[in-house]
C-alpha cells in the first residue's frame, strides 16, 4: 500500500462523509455504507465525529467496514459504532502464527487479536476474519490450524488469502530475487491461486490447504455449528451464500491445484528453476469474460 499510495494519509472532512451519506440516502435511496478505507479507525476522533454525525442526524443505515484488531480496545468506539449502525467489520488478523505475523511485521500477538473477536460481538458486530498464509514461516498445519482459531473463536466470515506477489511491492522484489515466482499471468492474481513456489510446502499444497480451508469453514457441519451458537437463521442463510459461492470457486481451484501437481511430476528430478520458467496454464471463461 505505502509503495503504490505513498505515506500521507488524506481525509476527509467529518462533515463532508456526514454530507456524501446523507446525499446517497436522498437521491440513490441506499441504506447501506461500506467504508473501504483499510483501517477506518486509523484516526479515532475523527472516526468518532463521523459516528456521532449519523446519530445526530438520526441516518438509518447499516455499515460496514474495515479495522484492525486494537480498534475493539476501545469500548467507546464500539459502543458509537454499534449506535451508529455499524453490523460488519473486516479485521486482518493475517496469521495465526507468531513467526508469521513477526514477518508481516504487523505487531500483532495472536492471543490479544482473536480476543477482540468477543469484544466485538459483545456490541452486536460481526467480524469476518482475513489471513495471508503461505509465507516462508507458514506450513499445510499452520493453515489448518488457521481454520481451527477461526471456528474457536467464533468468526462470522473469513477469507483465507494466499501471498499475492504483486509488482512494486518489497515482498514481490524479494521473491523475484530469489527466483520463486513461476507465474505472472495476472487473472491469477486475486489471493485465490498460488503463483509462487512456497518455501515449507509445494505449490500445488499450499493450493489445496487454501480450498479445503474455505471449504472446512463454510461447511454444513460449521453452518450447523453458528445456529447452535444462538446466531440465528439470517446468519445461517448468509453462511448457505457462502458455502455455495466458495464451492462454485472450489471446482476451478481443484483444476488449477491439478495443473501444480502435473507440472510438479513432470518437472520431478529437474530441480525447482524447471518448474519457475513455466507459466500454469489456466482457463477460466469467468474470469476472461465477466
Amino acid at each position: 500500500m505505502i509503495k503504490t499510495f505513498g505515506r500521507k494519509w488524506r481525509a476527509q472532512d467529518p462533515n463532508r462523509v456526514i454530507e456524501e451519506i446523507q446525499h446517497q440516502m436522498d437521491v440513490m435511496k441506499t441504506r447501506s455504507v461500506f467504508f473501504v478505507d483499510d483501517n477506518f479507525a486509523l484516526d479515532r476522533n475523527r472516526a468518532k465525529q463521523i459516528l456521532r454525525g449519523i446519530i445526530r442526524e438520526c441516518l438509518d443505515i447499516d455499515i460496514i467496514t474495515q479495522v484492525r484488531a486494537e480498534a475493539a480496545r476501545d469500548e467507546e468506539l464500539l459502543e458509537l459504532m454499534q449506535e451508529a449502525g455499524v453490523f460488519y467489520v473486516a479485521v486482518g488478523f493475517e496469521s495465526v502464527n507468531p513467526n508469521s505475523l513477526r514477518a508481516y511485521k504487523k505487531g500483532l500477538n495472536v492471543e490479544e487479536t482473536f480476543q477482540s473477536i468477543a469484544l466485538f460481538h459483545k456490541y452486536g458486530i460481526r467480524v469476518h476474519g482475513m489471513f495471508v498464509v503461505g509465507c516462508d514461516e507458514d506450513d499445510a498445519e499452520t493453515i489448518r490450524k488457521t481454520v481451527d482459531y477461526s471456528i474457536q473463536y467464533n468468526l462470522d466470515s473469513v477469507h483465507y488469502l494466499a501471498i499475492m506477489p504483486l509488482p512494486g511491492t518489497e515482498l514481490t522484489r524479494a521473491m523475484e530475487e530469489n527466483g520463486v515466482i513461476f507465474s505472472y499471468n495476472y487473472d491469477l492474481y486475486n489471493s485465490h491461486y498460488v503463483t509462487y513456489y512456497p518455501k515449507k510446502m509445494r505449490p500445488s499444497t499450499l493450493q489445496k490447504e487454501v480450498t479445503l480451508a474455505h471449504r472446512r469453514f463454510y461447511s454444513y457441519g460449521n453452518i450447523l455449528r453458528t445456529l447452535w451458537r444462538g446466531k440465528g437463521l439470517n446468519h445461517v442463510k448468509f453462511m448457505l451464500i457462502g458455502h455455495f459461492l466458495n464451492a462454485k470457486l472450489n471446482k476451478q481451484q481443484f483444476v488449477y491445484q491439478e495443473k501444480l501437481e502435473q507440472m510438479e511430476e513432470s518437472l520431478s528430478g529437474h530441480g525447482k528453476s524447471l518448474l519457475l520458467s513455466q507459466e500454469v496454464p489456466f482457463h477460466n471463461k469467468w474470469q476472461m469474460n465477466g
